[in-house]
C-alpha cells in the first residue's frame, strides 16, 4: 500500500481545501512520481459547505499525476447539501476522462500549475472540453453566490450555482444570451424586461454573454440576489 499509493491524506475542511491539497498530497505527488509511484490525494469529506469546484480542483491536481483520491461521507450530509449531486458529476466526469485516457501529457502538465483552475465541460457535440477558469462572486453580501468565469468561443461564460440552495438572480439584460445546464444549451429559462435578466440559480449552470469578459464580470459583481 505504502509503495503503490503512499499515506492517504486525512481530510480538509472546505474553507482549507485547495490550499491543503497544494500543501499536502500535490507537492508529495510529484516526489513519488520520480519513483515510479503515486500519492491517494486523500479521504476527502463531502460536508454541508462542500461546493462543486472544490471537488473539480482536487480531482483535477489528483489527474494531473494520475493519483486516486476517496470519498467519504455520511448519507444525512449528503443528503443536506443541496449540490451533492452537482459534487458527484465533478467526480464522474474526472473519473470517465480517467477510464478513457482523454487527458494527453501536455494537458497533465498544464494541470499541475498550482495557482490555476481547471474545469471538465461538456459541449453539444457530447465530448469533454478542459477549460481553465478564474474564482468571483455574484452579488454583494452573505447572500453573494461562488461563479466561475471563462472566455470559450468569443462568449463570456459563468458557471455558477447556489450553495445553500436556491435563490433568483437579476442582473444587466446583455449580461445573459443563455442559460443552461450544459454549455451548449440553452434549457433555461431566462424572464427579460425593459433592462434586467432574471434567472434561478439552484444547480450547476451556466451564463454565456457577448459582453466583453471585464463588463461581464462587472454586471455578475451588480447583480441583485433574492
Amino acid at each position: 500500500h505504502i509503495l503503490s499509493g503512499a499515506n492517504a491524506f486525512d481530510v480538509f475542511p472546505t474553507a482549507i481545501f485547495k490550499e491543503m491539497i497544494i500543501e499536502h498530497p500535490f507537492k508529495e505527488a510529484a516526489l513519488m512520481r520520480k519513483d515510479f509511484s503515486r500519492v491517494n490525494f486523500g479521504w476527502w469529506g463531502i460536508y454541508h459547505d462542500t461546493r462543486p469546484d472544490v471537488y473539480e480542483f482536487g480531482t483535477s491536481k489528483a489527474a494531473a499525476y494520475d493519483c486516486p483520491a476517496t470519498v467519504q461521507s455520511r448519507l444525512a450530509v449528503l443528503r443536506a447539501n443541496p449540490r451533492t449531486a452537482d459534487i458527484l458529476e465533478v467526480v464522474r466526469r474526472w473519473e470517465d476522462v480517467r477510464e478513457k485516457n482523454w487527458l494527453t501529457e501536455e494537458q497533465k502538465i498544464m494541470l499541475r500549475q498550482a495557482d490555476k483552475e481547471y474545469t471538465l465541460l461538456i459541449n453539444a457535440k457530447g465530448e469533454y472540453e478542459l477549460t481553465e477558469y478564474i474564482q468571483t462572486k455574484v452579488g454583494e453580501g452573505e447572500n453573494s453566490i461562488t461563479a466561475f468565469v471563462f472566455e470559450r468561443n468569443g462568449m463570456s461564460c459563468a458557471t455558477l450555482w447556489d450553495n445553500k440552495g436556491h435563490s433568483t438572480l437579476t442582473l444587466d439584460k446583455n449580461a445573459v444570451t443563455s442559460y443552461s445546464r450544459e454549455i451548449d444549451t440553452q434549457e433555461l429559462n431566462v424572464e427579460y424586461d425593459v433592462s434586467k435578466a432574471t434567472v434561478k440559480v439552484e444547480e450547476k449552470a451556466y451564463i454565456t454573454s457577448t459582453l466583453p469578459m471585464s463588463e461581464f464580470v462587472s454586471a455578475l459583481k451588480k447583480a441583485v440576489i433574492h
